[in-house]
Formats: C-alpha cells, structure tokens, sequence
C-alpha cells in the first residue's frame, strides 16, 4: 500500500553571497546582513525536521558561485547530518549560480544528499513512497537549451517531481536559461513541477503543480517581503493534498512610502514620518530585523527643503528608526516629492529663466538626442561598477537598461525645487 508522505520544495538559497556594496549604506549591519542567507537555511533544516517530512527537493543555486572558502561546504555538510540524523533525504540539483562546472572545492556529502548529474537527465526513486524525482544539473552558468524537453516520460505507478532551474518563457528579472513553456509542462504528466531561478514566489498551475517558491532568503530591496519555501503533502492516491508557503528567512525587506502632502513645515513632515514608521514596525514585530527603504512622497510645500536635507535626513531618520527599535535598520531615503504644484512642467515661478528651464528639463525626458548622450556617457561608467552592486541600485538598474525618464523626471524635480528654494 502507498503511504501519504510531505517534502518540503525549496530554491535559490544563495549561500554565502557575497552582498558586495553593502559598505555604500552607512549604518546597515553588514556582517548580520551577510549572515542572513546561512540563517534562513538552518530554519529551512528546523522545518524539515519539525514537519517531519521525507524528504528535502533543492531546486539549484543553493551556493551563489564557487565557494570562497571549505567554510561554505562544511556549513552545508553540517546542516545535512541533520536531517541524516532525522531520517530524511535531500535531492538537489545546481542552476547557473553554482553550475557543476564553475565549482573548484567540494566536500562529502552525507549518504542521505543525491545530486542530479549535469551530464544527463537522472531519475532517482524513493520505492517505499513509491516516488520519482527527475531533474538535471547545470554544466555551464548559461544553460539555453530546454532541459525539461529532454526529461524521461513519468514512471508508471510513482509520484513524479520534475525539478528543473528555468526562467519558463522569459522572466524579465531573471535571466532566460533552460526556457521551456508551461504548456509543455502541463503536458509532461508529472505531478508536481519543482522549479527555481525566479526569486519571487508563485503557483504557476496546480493540475499539475508548477511551483517556483521564491529565494529563502532576501538579499537587497529588490527582494522585498516574506521568503521561503513550499512544504507539499501527497495523500495515498498519490495526488497533492495541500502546498503552503514556510516563512523562513531571517530579516526582511520593505518599502515604505511616507506620504506628507499635508505637510506645511518640516516638522510636520518628520511627524508623519516617525508615525508612518512606527506604525510599519509594529506591523512587522520584533521576530526578526527589517531593513526599510523610505520613499517620502506627495505634493508639498516643504519638497524644496526636504531635498536639500540631503544627508541630514538620512541621520534624522536613522535615529527615528534607532529609537523605535534596534532591529529597524534604514537602507535609503528617496525624495520623491513635488513642490505644491506637483507638476515641474507648471510655470509657478516667476522668473523668466527658471520658466524656461522648466519647458527645457519637461522636454528632455523624450528627447532621444539626450538620452542617447546619457547612454553612451553613464553606459562607459557603469562598466565600471560591479554588477552586484548595479543589481541592488535601481537608479544603476534604469541606466544599464537605458530607462533615463524617470532619471531625468526626478532629476528635474530635484533641481527645480533647490532653485526654488535659493529663490525664496
């Protein structure tokens, strides 16, 4: 007789990133930053043991690279005698992050840890649950063929997981390696789709299952909100009782937006601040540390002052942040106000010049003539600037990819309202 049995389906660990740049935010913990994605994974092996599953799917980038030192494989190979221990077995495959080629170190891995070949499709089965996971490693970092095209057909009789690193038909965060489409999915037979490369969680399908269930563990703003993996249960007719989301990650990340458009005075401004971020750690609680970005927003009088703030604001809201709690940590402040008017295009100031100016800077986020010289300038540097740390920078981000309106939009309204103010 078949026997009901859970796993717990879980991806893009990202073990010992590096986090390069984190120095660039004054005051952020660097080093509990950095710890952040060996925390996750041992609340990931907590929750395999406490769910008493059998077993643990890794659906690749379970390292971000080669390791930097045997630190990161002795951490791993310690956390898998765990789940030894405990009884349960752990299938990964490798993605692009820690493909089979670019590794240089490796260690022993315990007997309860099976890894996909990245030569070939591989089936392994667990007989007595009477399943059979089926899954490839990647060779090379910049995998483009369909690896799922290539995967055996179901076995008759067992459930079948297909685990499988792809970014699907395109995902425009994601690099595109394996591609492939959900309909060829579907059309598979396999029960359950254990898939990992996007960082976001999301149930693709559930007839059959489709799961990407996010990274475990977010490393910038870019990788905002809760993090985990899926825990799956299958019933003795080998079809998907349940699959809910585990919340597992170690810190958090959020945006929080602070609107002051019925600011008169900077004071008030800082008011509504301090209110807006009381009430945003409240709703977060002290289980763990969350590191926030403020994006201060609105029509408003004081748009002019608050820019000129500069880092002084920073420091103000960093010790609103302190004082509230120590586990509330400011990644950056972006000004995203408009002077009363709200629009830099209006002529509300009565100099000629200034009117002028505003008529130039409106035009200029269409102008492809300015865009083009902003390219071919920023482009050059920002060669320079490692892609790590271009990732976890938007305004980096909108230049790699040539999307200079909002640049050029806000950088008109940051000027404009100094202006304004050494007009006053």
């Amino acid at each position: 007789m078949i026997r009901a049995f859970r796993f717990i389906h879980a991806a893009d660990i990202h073990l010992d990133s590096p986090l390069r740049g984190l120095a660039a935010y004054e005051g952020m913990p660097a080093e509990i930053l950095r710890a952040a994605p060996r925390e996750a994974f041992i609340n990931l092996i907590d929750a395999a043991i406490r769910e008493k599953v059998d077993f643990l799917v890794i659906a690749g980038d379970l390292t971000d690279g080669d390791w930097p030192d045997y630190g990161t494989g002795l951490f791993m190979a310690s956390q898998y005698g765990r789940l030894d221990k405990a009884g349960i077995r752990v299938f990964q495959l490798r993605g692009n992050h820690d493909a089979a080629g670019e590794a240089t170190k490796g260690v022993p891995w315990p007997s309860n840890v099976k890894e996909f070949s990245p030569k070939r499709p591989e089936i392994f089965q667990i007989e007595e649950l009477k399943v059979a996971l089926h899954g490839q490693s990647f060779q090379i970092r910049d995998v483009v063929d369909n690896l799922a095209a290539q995967y055996e057909r179901p076995l008759a009789g067992y459930f079948n997981i297909a685990v499988l690193h792809t970014a699907l038909e395109g995902n425009a965060a994601h690099a595109h390696y394996a591609p492939c489409k959900v309909a060829e999915l579907r059309a598979s037979g396999h029960q359950y789709w254990a898939l990992g490369h996007v960082h976001q969680h999301q149930v693709i399908a559930t007839d059959p299952y489709i799961v990407y269930p996010g990274n475990l563990q977010g490393r910038h703003i870019k990788e905002e909100g809760p993090k985990g993996a899926f825990l799956v249960e299958v019933g003795e007719d080998q079809a998907v009782r349940s699959a809910e989301r585990l919340i597992l990650d170690s810190l958090r990340w959020q945006r929080l937006s602070v609107d002051v458009s019925s600011a008169s005075t900077l004071e008030a401004a800082t008011q509504a601040i301090r209110a807006d971020i009381q009430t945003a750690a409240d709703a977060h609680g002290e289980s763990m540390p969350l590191a926030f970005r403020l994006e201060i927003i609105g029509a408003t009088g004081v748009d002019a002052a608050l820019r000129a703030r500069g880092g002084a604001l920073r420091a103000d809201i960093q010790a609103i942040a302190a004082a509230i709690s120590e586990k509330l940590w400011l990644e950056k402040v972006r000004v995203l106000t408009t002077g009363p008017t709200a629009s830099p295009t209006a002529p509300q100031l009565s100099a000629d010049a200034i009117a002028e100016l505003r008529e130039i800077l409106a035009e200029a986020a269409a102008n492809a003539e300015f865009k083009a010289i902003l390219e071919s300038t920023l482009g050059n540097d920002l060669q320079k600037v490692q892609a790590v740390v271009r990732d976890q920078c938007e305004e980096l981000e909108m230049v790699n990819t040539g999307n200079f309106e909002p640049l050029i939009k806000q950088a008109a309204i940051s000027l404009l309202a100094r202006l304004s103010l050494a007009k006053a």
